[in-house]
């Protein structure tokens, strides 16, 4: 059965709104919610729809991208939040995903692109570059030895940074996927988070 994913996007440059939502729209997973240029204008629509996906630009109304994702995850917590971002900036990059975001988009990717990125996004793999997963890893340290992790269990988190789905995980370290979910529950449990995304900013809330 296929899914229907239902998203909008924050973003100031007419051009690259459109662009992306209007081809976004077209691929039948995905229903366009809402467009707007600014996040005040998205605040005071009210949307009471839920979405899934929520695209917004990095630094909308001159806000940074931490206050932005905090906004937006408080009125719609189960929303996957994407910062929308001119170049790689990994200190905004770090605070946009401390504060609830889920990854990151390039504006120069094509709207191909970003179809893709998302559908794999709502499977279960991150939207972030090797790049930034590298600098995430250094923010790693286990605070107390009940919340040590096994060696096997931070291959599960290196695979998770990665955006690996636990199937190419388990493949990766030659176990099955279930195997692999079982390992990743353990690792939830001893960071005390629910989900991948969580694991990302609870290792940047350290460093």
């Amino acid at each position: 059965m296929s899914m229907n994913f239902t998203f909008g996007i924050i973003e100031h440059k007419r051009m690259i709104r459109e662009r992306v939502f209007n081809y976004l729209g077209k691929q039948r997973e995905f229903s366009g919610i809402f467009q707007t240029n600014t996040l005040e204008e998205f605040l005071v629509k009210r949307i009471n729809s839920p979405l899934d996906i929520i695209i917004c630009d990095i630094n909308p109304d001159g806000q940074v991208g931490v206050e932005s994702a905090s906004i937006l995850k408080s009125l719609f917590p189960s929303a996957e939040i994407i910062m929308f971002t001119e170049v790689e900036k990994t200190e905004e990059i770090f605070h946009a995903l401390q504060s609830g975001a889920s990854g990151y988009l390039l504006k120069s990717t094509t709207p191909e692109k970003i179809h893709l990125k998302l559908l794999n996004l709502m499977n279960g793999e991150a939207l972030i570059s090797p790049v930034v997963a590298k600098q995430i890893l250094k923010f790693f340290q286990p605070q107390n030895k009940q919340e040590s992790l096994t060696s096997r269990e931070q291959e599960i988190v290196q695979g998770l940074i990665d955006g690996l789905s636990f199937k190419l995980i388990g493949k990766r370290l030659g176990i099955s996927e279930s195997t692999a979910r079982n390992h990743s529950r353990n690792v939830y449990r001893k960071m005390g988070v629910n989900s991948k995304s969580q694991v990302i900013a609870k290792m940047l809330r350290r460093g």
